[in-house]
């Protein structure tokens, strides 16, 4: 990201990761931070933090068509 998008600390930050065919795009809080093409068409979801406690609310997937 080339600015802050987070929520201060105790508030939620809202993340949504599309990806159509190879194109994987990332948006935080509204604004699209990261757009990659990963070569992968299908496979698993994994959910990391980067060492630290993470917490979910609300977490929804949908297959896009």
């Amino acid at each position: 990201m080339k600015k802050n998008r987070l929520k201060p600390a105790g508030n939620w930050n809202l993340y949504e990761i599309r990806c159509m065919g190879e194109v994987c795009t990332l948006a935080v809080n509204g604004e699209v931070v990261n757009t990659s093409r990963t070569g992968i068409t299908k496979g698993y979801v994994g959910l990391e933090s980067e060492g630290y406690q993470i917490t979910f609310k609300d977490l929804k997937l949908r297959e896009l068509k």
